[in-house]
């Protein structure tokens, strides 16, 4: 029969994008064509909740598995969920209405994040509370929990932008509520919340509690196999023990280098281009903590900026440009200062523009004192050489 066909290819689509090596693009376009064999036949008129059903799959499919260097593929899940939403077929049940509705909310959040779109993150959060309300009164629990833990996380993303300690505290109480909720249903709830959590909890300055948790994360994502946020928490886990206080600092660093690694292992260069770019650019700030190290890290920044592009990932690109500058000669320092300050502007990110324009100001200072020495020693000002100037007040993370 033919719906028992195409919940056959629903379900063998929904196997082959679990089974899918990261990366792996030719099994995700296998799934991908399941998913469409089915909705051919799991059409919106013939069985609009089954139509619901493989198009959220689907959706999903496109965010979250194609590398997201890609935009194509994000951009296509947005859409196609858009479509499926302004027309809803009249009997589509309410439960499939709000996993469409939080689908898309969740494709828009990721595009926001990579733009760095903080109106755009606003509306997620806002979106993301309003599928959590009606998911908790329809009793879907499990929409509930994916719709807190991206509330969680956009209001996370929001406050990386204000670093207000009040923007923090309201992420990680989300998030916190989320982990908990989230331990009563599937691995892949908890670890998404888990790993939101984690970050927040680093970027809001409780490493000692982050690390502990990124740690049972790897556990727990080695054992069931979800080797992207396994690469990914093996990124955070690298940025959390630069920044640790506690413990032995060289250990602290070997160990992060060793994390930062493993990412690229999952991460590579020919798979996942711009995500391995930016755990290289992080794996550079690791070198430089090292004796002897300056050298390997200018050599990875270097690497790393050629395969993040602004156009697809302007907040990432100008973060990395921001740490470039301090190895870079005066004029070209400045203008990469200059660059990244077009993007992280003082309105969105008010505290990653301060610490530009600080730098700039040393940078400014430090070519000034450098005229005055060569007047002094009755030398003609001539242009600087290129060693690095101060240190880069932001991390690339």
């Amino acid at each position: 029969m033919p719906h028992t066909w195409a919940n056959a290819e629903h379900n063998a689509a929904a196997a082959a994008a679990a089974l899918a090596a990261p990366g792996d693009v030719a099994a995700l376009d296998a799934a991908r064509a399941g998913y469409e064999r089915a909705l051919m036949i799991r059409t919106r008129e013939a069985s609009s909740d089954d139509w619901a059903e493989t198009t959220v799959a689907l959706a999903d499919l496109l965010r979250d598995a194609y590398p997201s260097q890609e935009p194509r593929y994000l951009d296509r899940s947005i859409k196609m969920l858009d479509d499926a939403l302004v027309n809803p077929p009249p009997d589509l049940s309410p439960a499939a209405y709000l996993r469409l509705s939080g689908a898309r909310a969740s494709s828009v959040l990721k595009k926001a994040e990579l733009r760095g779109d903080a109106g755009a993150l606003r509306r997620a959060a806002d979106t993301f509370a309003t599928v959590l309300a009606a998911a908790r009164r329809e009793d879907d629990v499990e929409v509930a929990r994916i719709a807190l833990t991206n509330r969680g996380m956009a209001l996370g993303l929001l406050a990386e932008r204000t670093g207000q300690p009040s923007d923090w505290k309201r992420a990680i109480d989300v998030l916190r509520e989320a982990l908990a909720e989230s331990s009563a249903g599937a691995l892949r709830e908890w670890v998404s919340a888990a790993v939101n959590l984690s970050i927040v909890l680093y970027h809001a300055g409780g490493v000692e509690e982050a690390v502990p948790l990124m740690r049972e994360i790897l556990k727990r994502t080695e054992a069931g196999g979800f080797w992207t946020a396994w690469a990914s928490t093996q990124n955070n886990l690298g940025n959390a023990l630069l920044d640790r206080v506690e413990g032995d600092r060289d250990e602290n660093v070997d160990q992060a280098i060793s994390a930062y690694d493993s990412a690229r292992r999952v991460w590579t260069r020919e798979a996942f281009p711009a995500d391995w770019a930016l755990t290289t650019a992080r794996l550079a700030r690791a070198y430089e903590a090292t004796p002897g190290g300056r050298d390997r890290a200018v050599a990875l920044l270097r690497e790393a900026a050629e395969l993040v592009p602004r156009d697809e990932r302007p907040v990432a690109w100008a973060r990395l440009t921001n740490r470039l500058a301090s190895y870079e000669p005066p004029m070209a320092a400045i203008a990469c200062y200059r660059a990244a300050a077009e993007v992280l502007t003082r309105t969105a990110f008010p505290h990653e523009w301060a610490a530009i324009q600080n730098n700039l100001g040393n940078l400014y200072k430090q070519m000034a004192d450098h005229r005055l020495l060569q007047v002094g020693a009755g030398r003609a000002p001539g242009r600087r050489g290129s060693a690095p100037v101060g240190r880069d007040s932001n991390q690339l993370g």
